[in-house]
């Protein structure tokens, strides 16, 4: 219960910020896949992203996949194991009229706090399988701003995107954001990690 109530809390607070704002990279060793097997890093903290490759869909094939959340008018999800980068599954993102999203709240992943957080540089990133350039991205929200962003090339094949930014000093959430921007089209996302 908890877990449903800190979500429903993400998406009131991402809301209220979505609806009042415009929307606003090379490859490191990550931290943690689909498999959920840790590499080691100087900087490596924890675990800090829930299910970030999309392995487990405890509500179904067709709901969010578990520690995420959907949203955006129209939004559809589904869980692929015939397109996937790592492990067994992807998440396949669909628009259909509206900008969507698939995101979680990291702020108090790993045992952390939001206060970790505040005034800290972090790197995220995601694969992705995309065939539109400049649509499907990975962004990172923490309520104040957006911290940094990067989009797939279009290119029809697997791309590591990644993005770096510091979160505010009066950051009220950490948010790692997957979107389908612009056009009514479909993406795959797998091995989101993120490194502080």
């Amino acid at each position: 219960m908890a877990n449903s109530l800190r979500m429903t809390l993400a998406i009131t607070l991402f809301l209220s910020f979505a609806c009042g704002a415009a929307s606003a990279a090379s490859k490191n060793s990550t931290p943690q896949g689909a498999s959920g097997e840790v590499a080691a890093t100087e900087n490596y903290v924890g675990p800090t992203i829930l299910n970030g490759g999309f392995e487990t869909w405890s509500e179904g094939d067709k709901k969010a996949p578990d520690g995420w959340a959907l949203m955006g008018t129209g939004a559809t999800i589904e869980k692929k194991s015939s397109t996937h980068k790592e492990g067994t599954y992807s998440a396949k993102l669909r628009r259909h009229g509206a900008t969507c999203y698939l995101f979680q709240d990291i702020q108090n992943a790993g045992g952390h706090n939001l206060a970790f957080w505040k005034g800290r540089t972090i790197s995220y990133g995601v694969w992705i399988y995309a065939g539109q350039a400049s649509n499907a991205r990975i962004y990172c929200q923490d309520g104040v701003k957006n911290i940094g962003y990067n989009f797939h090339s279009g290119n029809r094949g697997w791309e590591y995107v990644e993005a770096t930014g510091t979160v505010s000093n009066n950051a009220d959430r950490v948010l790692i954001i997957l979107q389908l921007d612009i056009d009514d089209t479909a993406a795959y996302f797998d091995g989101v990690t993120v490194r502080v």
